[in-house]
């Protein structure tokens, strides 16, 4: 009987490990996943940084851009293809991007990296001629006032320490998005421009392509965006 009962004991334990096992395992993958891909975006600001530091020569116009995945080219095989460096080579400007996937004005994205407030102080001290802000996507599924109260916090440390000129480009509206949560986002970032003398860039009228993922712009769309915030710095002040 003794024998009996401690076969059915560790049958049970058996049964419930592989449970407990199988339910971890997405859960392990999924910590997995992010843990590569934040290795990776490390990897990526480490070369870039590399790269564009080597190649300012100090003589051109400076271009500082504070944005997420997009800014930074983590999608892409070449993160240099990422549209600020399309947007320097169209206006003849060098190019300083702070890129961190899945941030925003209050968003710190899944690696913990900081949101817009932090690397302000670092971008601002480059003295930039042109500052563009290209975030607010990954904020969309945070709570509004919240997401509002960080954008003017962000917009009233760059008016303290002003560069020449401020560009906000809108978060675009990919298929995979929370549609109307991005269009009050963006919404609000154009009050906000307004209010604090922004210059406002928004491709939402214009139909963009995506990457395979639904979420990043494909070569054509940031073609689109690039040529746009072109457009903006060509213009007189």
């Amino acid at each position: 009987m003794r024998r009996t009962r401690k076969i059915v004991i560790a049958g049970a334990a058996v049964v419930v490990a592989v449970v407990v096992g199988a339910a971890a395992v997405p859960s392990v993958r999924h910590e997995y996943r992010l843990w590569r891909s934040c290795l990776a975006s490390e990897g990526i600001e480490a070369r870039v940084g590399d790269a564009r530091l080597a190649s300012i020569e100090g003589g051109k116009p400076l271009l500082g851009v504070i944005g997420d995945s997009w800014a930074q080219g983590a999608e892409l095989p070449n993160p240099l293809d990422a549209f600020p460096y399309d947007v320097g080579l169209m206006t003849g400007m060098d190019v300083l991007v702070d890129g961190k996937q899945g941030t925003g004005f209050l968003n710190a994205g899944p690696c913990k990296d900081d949101p817009i407030q932090p690397r302000l102080a670092i971008m601002l001290e480059t003295r930039p001629d042109v500052l563009v802000i290209a975030l607010g996507l990954n904020d969309a599924v945070l709570d509004d006032e919240d997401v509002q109260t960080a954008v003017d916090d962000a917009f009233s440390t760059i008016d303290e320490d002003r560069p020449r000129r401020v560009i906000v480009v809108a978060p675009f509206d990919p298929p995979t998005a929370p549609h109307a949560r991005v269009r009050d986002v963006g919404a609000y970032l154009e009050e906000a421009s307004l209010r604090f003398d922004f210059e406002y860039v928004s491709v939402n009228d214009t139909p963009l392509t995506f990457l395979e993922d639904g979420i990043h712009p494909d070569e054509a769309g940031r073609q689109i965006v690039a040529s746009e915030v072109a457009d903006v710095i060509g213009r007189p002040d």
